[in-house]
């Protein structure tokens, strides 16, 4: 068997193990003799069987396989790969194995999980009500570009190289240089206030979420994060949209801000995210400064060990320094304004950011721009307008919800005596509720039972049709406004016509204090040119004075 499978010119890596030392290096029907190691052969690849001529390609420099290309017979034709694929091989190899050597913390796994999900208007105002809509709407609009944000370790190294204990800053150059959460919330545009978020374990058991998405295993990972997203996406409702909106927050606390070495994600972050209006209270910015704060503090002598958001240490270098140059300098969030890229070139031959000279190294603390500032401002006028008109919604579904409920049970008391149902009843219901508009519904309203003892036929009130009677009392309630409207017309009125009053006399009052003021400055005025008058004379008639005596000791001298 072995002399077959040598003729062929295919030989496994099982079977080179099993062959006789003297067939190890005999010629090969007139071909140069294949020279095999003796090194040891991984269990994978003896049970791994070549299927293809890629099988046996060379996966090391060990030569733990061999060649297919150089074992194959001449007439064979080999088929090569396209560039672009090999490529792209070499690579995903690159990013895996630095994943493999450091944490997961990336923005290429949103780049691909945003690519062609659908977004509608109903999920977008479940966004806006997270911290990390900016980010999220950035992703959305695919204005996060992979080849600007692709991130590399051995700039991270440097960064945390570059680590003080002691004073818990960084050294760039002779300066030293804080990362606080300010700093988070204006790279990432994370908008959120100051209370504290608790990062210590948390069991499943404890979060409602998990139960709601009926969440089996121990740990919540990517896959279930994804799988979720899958089967809520194509959902109309309100509550699968703010669903959508938690689990794109919590993948981006996998895979960006709160990332490890691993897949999963702490269950606390889930808790959290349980009342998407109570979501911005919380300090977001300020638990991922300290989560990487801490972990580089205890780990800045092995940086491959640090966890949390590795990315955003090449931002924060970038906002510091005058190392490369902004792409676009008034993006929002500020990630945008820089390709990493091209952070990772200029640092090339800087073995220690200790080395960067003073003029790479920016002076103070990172400030809002207008821009922020506006927008900024604008949310937060945005989310109080937001926040009034719902309770304004809510208070007057309170009180038409009352109103329906009263008279129901009006209609009920009367129907349970046999009695008819006036108009006039339900009119003195709504003065009570001080003239509210209310929304009248055929479904609200219980009509009374028949009663062959009643006037009243079926489904009618005193004697007419429930529409009838529905327009009715709506006009009488419009009514009942226009009277109230009158009766407290002139009231209004005599208010405006005093404080008119009041503010013209306000304007006469000034007017008069500042006409005084005038004459006063008139006034004084005229004396200082009376003064100077004055003193001119005087100063002629000393001059005439001094001439003349001058004039009279002349001519007695002489």
């Amino acid at each position: 068997m072995p002399h077959e499978e040598v003729s062929k010119g295919i030989i496994e890596a099982d079977t080179i193990s099993n062959l006789p030392k003297k067939l190890k290096t005999k010629k090969l029907a007139g071909r140069k003799p294949i020279e095999i190691t003796s090194s040891s052969v991984p269990k994978a690849s003896h049970e791994r069987h070549a299927q293809s001529q890629y099988n046996l390609r060379v996966r090391s420099p060990k030569n733990q396989g061999i060649n297919i290309e150089q074992a194959a017979p001449q007439s064979q034709p080999l088929r090569k790969r396209p560039r672009i694929v090999v490529e792209t091989q070499e690579t995903q190899a690159t990013e895996e194995s630095q994943h493999i050597a450091f944490n997961r913390c990336n923005m290429q796994a949103m780049i691909r999980l945003m690519n062609g999900f659908p977004v509608t208007p109903a999920l977008k105002d479940s966004l806006k009500k997270t911290p990390f809509w900016h980010l999220i709407n950035a992703f959305i609009e695919e204005k996060v570009k992979s080849d600007h944000c692709r991130k590399f370790d051995e700039v991270v190294v440097k960064i945390v190289e570059s680590y003080d204990a002691n004073t818990r800053t960084f050294r760039l150059g002779n300066k030293h240089v804080k990362l606080e959460r300010e700093y988070v919330k204006l790279i990432f545009g994370i908008s959120c206030e100051n209370e504290e978020i608790n990062q210590s374990y948390c069991k499943k058991e404890n979060v409602q979420l998990a139960v709601k998405w009926k969440i089996k295993g121990k740990r919540l990972d990517t896959s279930i994060i994804k799988k979720l997203l899958k089967e809520k996406q194509n959902s109309k409702l309100e509550e699968d949209m703010d669903d959508i909106a938690r689990l794109l927050c919590l993948f981006l606390c996998r895979t960006l801000f709160f990332s490890t070495s691993g897949t999963t994600i702490n269950w606390v972050y889930v808790r959290y995210m349980k009342d998407l209006n109570k979501i911005k209270q919380f300090d977001w910015a300020g638990a991922i400064c300290k989560y990487l704060l801490k972990s580089t503090h205890v780990e800045h002598k092995d940086p491959k060990e640090v966890k949390g958001s590795s990315i955003l240490l090449l931002y924060w270098l970038c906002e510091h320094s005058n190392i490369p140059n902004q792409e676009s300098p008034d993006s929002i969030p500020r990630l945008l304004k820089w390709n990493i890229a091209k952070l990772r070139k200029a640092l090339k031959d800087v073995k220690q950011l200790q080395q960067l000279p003073d003029e790479k190294v920016k002076d103070g603390t990172l400030e809002q721009t207008i821009e922020e500032k506006v927008d900024s401002e604008f949310e937060q006028h945005e989310v109080q307008q937001d926040a009034g008109e719902k309770d304004e919604v809510n208070q007057h579904e309170v009180k038409n919800d009352e109103f329906v409920e009263l008279v129901e049970a009006q209609f009920e008391v009367q129907q349970d005596k046999g009695e008819k149902v006036e108009v006039a009843e339900v009119e003195n219901v709504s003065d009570s509720y001080e003239s509210q508009p209310v929304s009248f519904r055929r479904d609200e309203v219980t009509s009374p039972k028949y009663n062959s003892d009643s006037t009243l036929e079926p489904n009618t009130l005193n004697g007419k049709s429930l529409p009838q009677e529905e327009d009715e009392c709506l006009k009488k309630l419009v009514d009942n406004i226009l009277d109230d409207s009158k009766k407290y017309a002139p009231a209004m009125v005599d208010e405006l016509t005093e404080e008119r009053h009041s503010i013209s006399d306000n304007l006469t009052i000034k007017i008069e204090y500042l006409e005084k003021h005038m004459e006063i400055e008139k006034q004084s005025n005229k004396d200082a040119l009376a003064m100077i008058d004055e003193l001119r004379k005087e100063k002629d008639s000393i001059t005439n004075d001094m001439s003349t005596k001058i004039e009279r000791l002349e001519n007695e001298k002489k």
